[in-house]
């Protein structure tokens, strides 16, 4: 488990769904006023794709963290692991100073 008050990836997972869900009304309330102050086709191609785009990311990050949450002991350990790194990595540093 995470120590201290880190997030899990489940929790991670729920922030990023409810993001998601921000996300795509900010897309839908952006067109409806793109719409209504009559925003032309090259303004509009403009912002919209880009904030589509980036809902689409938000969404593969939410599935990716999902399926990270089921393995997250595991993630934590090899990141652990990678921090902490080798002693034998470190012998030729410490032996040349």
């Amino acid at each position: 488990m995470p120590e201290g008050n880190e997030p899990t990836f489940a929790e991670i997972a729920v922030a990023l769904t409810l993001l998601k869900i921000k996300a795509g009304m900010d897309v839908e309330k952006t067109k409806i006023i793109a719409e209504r102050i009559g925003l032309s086709k090259m303004g509009y191609e403009l912002i919209i794709p880009d904030l589509e785009r980036d809902l689409q990311l938000v969404e593969c990050a939410m599935e990716l963290f999902r399926e990270m949450a089921a393995i997250e002991p595991q993630i934590r350990a090899a990141i652990a692991r990678k921090n902490v790194g080798s002693w034998l990595s470190r012998f030729p540093k410490v032996a040349a100073l």
